[in-house]
């Protein structure tokens, strides 16, 4: 027999449909029953505890802060105690921002003496020594086509 999940609780139902878990930003707080953070918090990653952001008010309203496209939200120190605020971080170098995680870019995996072009690791000799055409405009986009396809054709003639 199925029983719906205390609302109140701010329980929800499980992935599977088979019991109930704890709201988005929600805790646990003993059995069966969650805790819910304040609109100015957010959930710590190992979801433990509510980690304050920054907030103010500005014109009559409450806003409070969100991080920018290419950054992560910290909300826990390295020993894995919560932050008292939470924290915007840019990925390192050859990293980018992914659902609130630092991934690997494509770039990365070319050589140091290659370039990304249009997802493509094209030879930096090649980029530099191929034609160019000064009496043609063609919008950037395009050019880093005519690039790509370019050094596709010579590197298939080449094997």
């Amino acid at each position: 027999m199925c029983r719906s999940c205390q609302t109140n609780a701010s329980m929800v139902r499980s992935c599977d449909g088979f019991g109930c878990s704890c709201a988005e930003h929600s805790l646990p707080a003993g059995i069966g029953a969650c805790r819910s953070c304040n609109a100015t918090a957010v959930v710590s990653a190992d979801g433990t505890s509510c980690v304050p952001r920054r907030c103010q008010v500005v014109a009559g309203k409450f806003v409070c802060r969100k991080c920018p496209n290419d950054f992560v939200s910290v909300t826990q120190n390295f020993d894995g105690s919560p932050m008292k605020e939470v924290q915007c971080v840019k990925c390192a170098r050859g990293y980018k921002a992914q659902g609130n995680i630092c991934v690997r870019c494509e770039a990365c995996t070319c050589n140091k003496d290659q370039v990304v072009v249009r997802g493509l690791c094209v030879a930096k000799s090649f980029v530099n020594n191929r034609p160019k055409y000064e009496e043609i405009v063609l919008h950037p986009t395009t050019l880093l086509d005519v690039v790509k396809y370019e050094y596709l054709c010579v590197e298939l003639i080449e094997v």
